[in-house]
């Protein structure tokens, strides 16, 4: 008898299930209407994490702290309202980072907001 055993190794990046995720608000919005969820997919197995990703703001473009991320759910939501004053051209513009589990490093995806 021969028995061959495959390890799994973390060589899948997170994948976002659009290349953009867009959002219209007015001036002065304090939720998002409907609810805004950003949401990846990693196809590693269950010894690189069983596809468990987490979620953070890696880049945004004010200093106002605006927008937080559930870092399980990918739900974006307003910690206060938003005005045109917070950016230069009046438009937030965030990259969100999608992080696997798998060892001996784990991978990212990032995808514009």
């Amino acid at each position: 008898n021969l028995l061959i055993r495959i390890e799994d190794v973390n060589d899948n990046h997170p994948r976002f299930g659009l290349d953009e995720y867009r959002r219209v608000v007015r001036e002065g919005d304090a939720v998002f209407e409907p609810a805004l969820f950003i949401k990846a997919t990693d196809a590693d197995g269950p010894l690189q994490g069983g596809g468990k990703v987490f979620y953070t703001i890696k880049t945004i473009n004010t200093d106002a702290t605006v927008f937080q991320i559930d870092p399980i759910s990918g739900e974006i939501t307003m910690t206060k309202p938003v005005r045109v004053e917070d950016t230069e051209n009046g438009r937030y513009d965030l990259v969100i980072r999608a992080t696997d589990q798998g060892k001996p490093e784990p991978l990212h995806g990032d995808v514009k907001v």
